[in-house]
């Protein structure tokens, strides 16, 4: 698909069909989502705090959708901590659900182990 530069795509939107449509059985998405709080920095930078609070609210109610718990978790990492993000924006409500783990470097079997567990909802 190709877009012109006018028409922009709705990421929220687009997760949200793909998550209502897919078929996973058994099976678990975990994503990633790396530095996750430079992106919203970008937001509040180049459009505004409001349209990063936004963000954040799709973001949220992605995670607490009942459909898609059992398809999908989301894993947040970044070297400076969303929470500290958030408190700056006054919008700690909106990242309220997540738990905050601090993690060194690991070994591959410990990185293994982690993954595992969040995969499982136990890290």
């Amino acid at each position: 698909m190709t877009l012109s530069k006018q028409e922009k795509v709705s990421y929220y939107d687009q997760l949200n069909k793909f998550l209502k449509e897919i078929n996973l059985g058994e099976k678990k998405i975990l994503l990633l989502l790396d530095e996750f709080q430079v992106t919203l920095e970008h937001i509040i930078t180049h459009e505004s705090t409001d349209k990063a609070a936004f963000f954040l609210n799709q973001n949220r109610n992605l995670r607490q959708n009942i459909e898609f718990k059992q398809k999908i978790s989301f894993v947040y990492t970044g070297s400076v901590g969303l929470l500290n993000v958030a408190r700056k924006m006054k919008a700690t409500d909106r990242v309220n659900d997540l738990d905050e783990i601090k993690v060194g470097p690991l070994k591959k079997s410990a990185a293994h182990e982690l993954a595992a567990g969040l995969f499982l909802g136990r890290a």
